[in-house]
């Protein structure tokens, strides 16, 4: 029978925790099958950083949210008064920066 390493990183740790190099590492010796991150050491993580280039990488957006549904609803609020008010909404997506 043929072994097959499934192994993967999900971002839910401290850029202390994880040496990126490590992971490129690992993924490139199929010690892990791919990795999904959301910390870097270097936020934003730069446009040179062979993270976004790597096939088995995913990098998504850094963010937390409160848990409490009054907390959503103010945050909501205070993003449809900001648009109405003709200001950019916070925590907006800049695609030049990747998320």
């Amino acid at each position: 029978m043929e072994s097959h390493r499934t192994a993967q990183s999900q971002g839910v740790f401290r850029t202390l925790q994880v040496v990126e190099e490590d992971v490129l590492d690992c993924l490139d010796r199929g010690i892990l099958s791919g990795a999904v991150m959301d910390v870097f050491a270097t936020e934003p993580l730069p446009a040179s950083s062979p993270l976004w280039a790597h096939p088995r990488v995913i990098v998504t957006p850094h963010v937390a949210a409160e848990a409490s549904r009054a907390a959503r609803a103010r945050y909501t609020a205070d993003v449809i008064a900001s648009v109405m008010k003709g200001h950019a909404p916070k925590l907006l997506y800049l695609p030049e920066r990747g998320y």
